[in-house]
């Protein structure tokens, strides 16, 4: 994992945590995100 993906994913960790001090971080239909992975793709939200 490069540096520069390892930052992006701490980035949008801290984010979602940030954020949840508002409420559970969701998406759209309603899923709740918890976190985020590298993946194949780039990097991939995670639901509960």
């Amino acid at each position: 994992m490069s540096k520069e993906m390892k930052e992006a994913l701490e980035a949008i960790r801290v984010a979602i945590q940030n954020a949840e001090q508002f409420g559970q971080v969701r998406t759209e239909d309603g899923m709740v995100i918890t976190g985020a992975v590298e993946s194949a793709h780039g990097i991939m939200l995670v639901k509960e």
